[in-house]
């Protein structure tokens, strides 16, 4: 079994199999989804910030 994992490995790192040019989804794609993630995760921590903020007393 761990032999049949090793020669499949290998055949899909072979230089003629690895290099076959963009994969399945194109990289302007892969870019726009990357962007998205960043933007809610940039207003999720955002929020978070902005309620432990809202949390500190004004007057000591």
């Amino acid at each position: 079994m761990r032999y049949k994992l090793y020669a499949r490995l290998g055949e899909l790192m072979h230089p003629a199999k690895r290099d076959r040019g963009e994969g399945p989804v194109p990289y302007v794609i892969l870019v726009a989804l990357i962007g998205a993630v960043a933007v809610l995760v940039y207003w999720g921590v955002r929020g978070i910030a902005q309620g432990w903020l809202d949390k500190v007393p004004t007057t000591p």
